[in-house]
């Protein structure tokens, strides 16, 4: 069990230590039917 603790170690010390990113590579279009007119951005 050995490689499993060495493999927290660096995982430990990656998440102190690595740049993180996150971003939508395909968004779903949401259409609400009973939203206000007047309230409506286009």
């Amino acid at each position: 069990m050995q490689g499993q603790e060495e493999a927290g170690g660096v995982r430990e010390d990656l998440n102190e230590q690595a740049q993180k990113a996150t971003g939508v590579l395909r968004p779903l279009r949401l259409v609400i039917d009973n939203y206000p007119e007047k309230s409506r951005k286009d």
